[in-house]
């Protein structure tokens, strides 16, 4: 039986081996698989798609402003709306975007810097540093050196090469939160636990197993004792409290990608234990969050954008619309408390 089997096992492997199947490629997707680790993607993850949706919606309301006086007409239209195709809400918050989930975003020059007048933005999946021939390719064609400008959010863009994604400094954090997501997906898909049980020392059939169910349930739903036979039990499974211990792995798993994204976690809707959260100080918080890291982790990448793209070195991004609606908010809550009194 033994030499069967071994014979049969080695007629499989050497059907495998003589196959058509690309080896390679499966080596290479499951490698890949094993270096992700990640059972939920972290693009579908609600803190990242969340962390995402507020860094973009908040540098998209920041309009770029000149403090040189006078501007020319490239330059004006540059500031107002720098890809033709959309308006600058859509373009920064598209930008901001790239920067969140790739690391960079190339943008494709009309006429070399500071000459510029538009730009569009490039695919990051598709768009890359040719490190060995020192050029920028998209879609596998070269880009002239000076037809191509990569917003990186964590190397200096003088440099060339571009930058990466936050999400790669929150790995560890990210797999908790994806694993314990997992988790919960298959918790739910499969009932989660039975709230009770009907046990029996005989066996029995499909069918009658349901006709006691089903005489359990209506009883139930009748408010009556229900009949069962004497050989029937019923157990009643004692939780083991896996999935409330889910929901903290959850809570302080996005907490710490607020942590590393330099973000306050109360932002995310994701405060951390103890924390007691209202309109004055989440108004503080925000001004906090502009000035330590918003400021010099994105507005400063982009504001060096447009400075190289049109040869302003005056050019900011100003937060002043979000910073007056903050206090208003922050007056208006003291109002209330106040009067409350």
């Amino acid at each position: 039986m033994r030499f069967r089997r071994a014979n049969k096992i080695t007629e499989q492997l050497d059907t495998f081996a003589r196959s058509q199947l690309d080896v390679n490629a499966l080596v290479a997707a499951v490698a890949s698989r094993r270096l992700d680790g990640l059972p939920v993607d972290p693009r579908s993850l609600p803190i990242c798609v969340g962390a995402a949706t507020l860094h973009a919606d908040t540098l998209s309301v920041m309009p770029a402003r000149s403090s040189a006086g006078m501007m020319t007409p490239r330059v004006a239209m540059l500031l107002e709306s720098p890809d033709p195709t959309t308006d600058y809400r859509s373009f920064i918050a598209q930008c901001v975007g790239s920067m969140f989930w790739d690391g960079y975003a190339p943008l494709l020059l009309d006429r070399p810097a500071p000459l510029t007048s538009s730009v569009r933005l490039l695919s990051a999946s598709a768009t890359h540093y040719d490190a060995t021939d020192n050029v920028w390719r998209h879609n596998g064609d070269p880009i002239s050196p000076e037809l191509i400008y990569s917003v990186n959010l964590i190397e200096d863009p003088s440099e060339g090469v571009p930058g990466s994604s936050p999400l790669r400094r929150c790995w560890q954090a990210l797999s908790t939160y994806g694993y314990a997501y997992r988790y919960l997906h298959d918790y739910f898909a499969q009932g989660g636990n039975p709230s009770s049980i009907l046990r029996t020392n005989h066996p029995v059939s499909g069918e009658r197993a349901n006709e006691l169910v089903d005489e359990w349930i209506t009883a139930r739903a009748q408010r009556r004792p229900a009949v069962m036979d004497p050989t029937i039990t019923l157990e009643v499974p004692a939780s083991s409290g896996e999935l409330q211990a889910t929901l903290s792995v959850l809570d302080y798993a996005a907490s710490e990608v607020g942590r590393l994204l330099n973000v306050p976690p109360s932002l995310l809707n994701a405060p951390s234990l103890g924390s007691a959260m209202n309109y004055a100080n989440t108004a503080d918080e925000s001004r906090r969050w502009i000035a330590l890291s918003l400021n010099p982790s994105w507005m400063s990448r982009l504001e060096s954008m447009f400075r190289t793209l049109t040869g302003d070195p005056t050019i900011q991004l100003d937060p002043s619309p979000l910073l007056e609606l903050y206090s208003e908010t922050a007056t208006a809550q003291k109002g209330l408390t106040n009067n409350e009194r």
